[in-house]
Formats: C-alpha cells, sequence, structure tokens
C-alpha cells in the first residue's frame, strides 16, 4: 500500500468511528420495557450532533495526514520505520535553508560608486512617458552628455502597447510587421523588374523604415537579414537610375549588417568601377570571393577589372610623341 493511500484510508476510518459516536450519542436511552425514556443524558438536538461532526471529522483528516510522517512498524518482529516528506520536498526545504544572499563584491561596488554620478532629469509627453535632460529638454543633448533615445525607444513601444506582456516571452516575433515588410519589398522588386527604378527605391526606403521599427526584444538577427535584403535589392535600384554613389553607401551597409554575404560585396565592387576606382573595386571584389570563392558572377568581375588595370597600366608606360620643334 502507498504512503498516500494509508493515511487517507485511516482518515475514513476515523471519520466512520466519529459518526457512529454521534449516532450513539444521540440515541436517547432506552427504559427497561423497550421505549424511550424521557430523561436523556446526552442531548438529542441537531445542533449538538453539527457541533460534533465539525469538531471531529476535520480533526480526523489532520491527524491522518499528519501521520504521513511517522514511525511504525508492519508487524512484530519487523523493524520500525518512518513515512516522511518526499525527497523533492526535503531537498527543497534544505536549499531553501542554505539559500543566503552574499555580500556584494566590494570591487564591483566600488567601480560601480565612482562611475555613479547623478543628473537632472525631466519627463516629456506622452504622458511623462520618456525621459529629456533636465537642462535643455532633449533627448540627445551633448552639452550634458546624456542620450536617452534607446530607452524612450522602449517606453514609448510599451505604452503603444498596454496590453504587451512584461517582459515579453522570448523568440516573440511581429507577424504583422514582418508582414508589412516583406509586401513593401515585394512591390519595390516588381517596380524593379518593370524598370520603374524610382518607384522602386519609394518602396525599398518604406520597407527599411518599417524593419527598424522592431522592437528591441525581438531577434536582432531578424532585422538584419531583413535589412541587409532591402538595402541590397535598393543599391541595385541607385545604380540603375545612375546614382553610383548612394548604391555605394547602401552596399557598404549591407557588408556591415552581414558581412559573409556575396551580394553586398559584389555591388559595392560594380559601384565603384562606375566611380573609376578599380584598384578599391578590385580588394572589394577580392574580398567576397573570400567568403564565397566559387562564385561565378564575382570571378568575372575580377578578370573584368583586372584586365582594365592591365590596359590602363600600360597606356600609362607608353612613352609620348616627342612635340615637334616648329
Amino acid at each position: 500500500m502507498s504512503a498516500f493511500a494509508r493515511p487517507c484510508l485511516l482518515a475514513v476510518f476515523t471519520a466512520a468511528r466519529a459518526l457512529a459516536y454521534l449516532d450513539v450519542a444521540d440515541r436517547p436511552a432506552r427504559s427497561s420495557r423497550g421505549h424511550y425514556s424521557e430523561h436523556s443524558t446526552r442531548s438529542t438536538s441537531p445542533d449538538s450532533a453539527s457541533t460534533y461532526a465539525v469538531i471531529f471529522i476535520p480533526f480526523a483528516f489532520s491527524v491522518s495526514f499528519l501521520s504521513m510522517s511517522h514511525e511504525h512498524s508492519h508487524g512484530p518482529g519487523q523493524p520500525t520505520h518512518s513515512h516522511g516528506p518526499p525527497p523533492q520536498i526535503m531537498q527543497q526545504q534544505q536549499q531553501q535553508q542554505q539559500m543566503v544572499m552574499r555580500p556584494p563584491d566590494p570591487l564591483m561596488q566600488a567601480l560601480i560608486e565612482e562611475s555613479f554620478r547623478p543628473v537632472q532629469l525631466a519627463l516629456g509627453p506622452p504622458e511623462n512617458a520618456i525621459v529629456l535632460c533636465g537642462p535643455h529638454k532633449q533627448e540627445k543633448c551633448t552639452q550634458c552628455n546624456v542620450d536617452y533615445r534607446a530607452l524612450n525607444r522602449l517606453s514609448r513601444i510599451l505604452v503603444a502597447n498596454p496590453n504587451l506582456r512584461c517582459p515579453p516571452p522570448p523568440q516573440v516575433v511581429s507577424q504583422n510587421l514582418s508582414a508589412a515588410v516583406n509586401n513593401t519589398k515585394d512591390e519595390g522588386n516588381t517596380m524593379f523588374k518593370n524598370g520603374m527604378h524610382v518607384q522602386a527605391l519609394q518602396r525599398y526606403t518604406m520597407a527599411a523604415s518599417i524593419a527598424v521599427q522592431r522592437p528591441p526584444w525581438e531577434a536582432q538577427q531578424l532585422m538584419r537579414e531583413e535589412l541587409s535584403m532591402i538595402l541590397s535589392n535598393r543599391s541595385a535600384a541607385f545604380f540603375e537610375a545612375g546614382d553610383f554613389l548612394s548604391a555605394l553607401v547602401d552596399a557598404e551597409t549591407v557588408i556591415t549588417l552581414k558581412r559573409p554575404w556575396s551580394k553586398g560585396h559584389f555591388r559595392k565592387a560594380r559601384s565603384l568601377m562606375k566611380l573609376n576606382k578599380y584598384h578599391e573595386a578590385k580588394e572589394a571584389i577580392q574580398l567576397g570571393l573570400s567568403f564565397e570563392p566559387n562564385n561565378q558572377e564575382m570571378l568575372q568581375m575580377l578578370a573584368d577589372i583586372e584586365s582594365h588595370l592591365t590596359t590602363s597600366a600600360k597606356s600609362f608606360e607608353q612613352p609620348s610623341q616627342p612635340i615637334p620643334v616648329s
């Protein structure tokens, strides 16, 4: 029989004994002729029986469950043993007793106090949910050497989402925001394929603006993936529109976000070639090939760059024709 079944049966047995006692106690004394006597030694009122029930039955259950931890033997000559609390509960109790807060590290405490400096703060709209520097009422103040933009961004997100659990669950992703980013990017891709480069630039810019609105607790890798794809496409749109410098800037940003991706290095090298910076274009394409050495498109571009550099070097080395003297 399990350690839990024994006290339960004991509780039922004790309660039954209590009820039987109540039945006897409430039964009036009988006379010798088999009739009830007019004088009973105990009260027969229902209130008396209920009072005994209220006292005895909870007491029976309390005693039975307390008996889960007691010493006993199962028969003559057998050793006495006990059923105590489960080992897991005993281990938790021991751990709670041993849990003592450690004193702070003096060195760390000294560093914190050394770097601490009080600043004057002011609260701003909406509903005093953002922090500003006290003297100048700015989020980023060079004179006060403070920058509260990241903190205020988090505060605005929490104010705009009152039903958001705080802290949010891990690995949460805003599906609506992801759908908005993908739909806007796809619209730009369609316009780019149809030769509508200016309109495609607008859609790519809007998609990038939506992507950077992800709250700070979402995975940053997701935003980096979205931005690298969007800016790579926008670099191509700038290139086709003839704005090679803007195409180069977007390509550099793509490399910063996703360095091993060869597409960013390819777009950077192509933009540099249009800006007549072939040596820098060669370095860019070689860096891209270090991540993807079998990329045929980049290998062909490297061959074109080297051919151009060789031709330019030969034309530079040829002696100039002497100017005839008149």
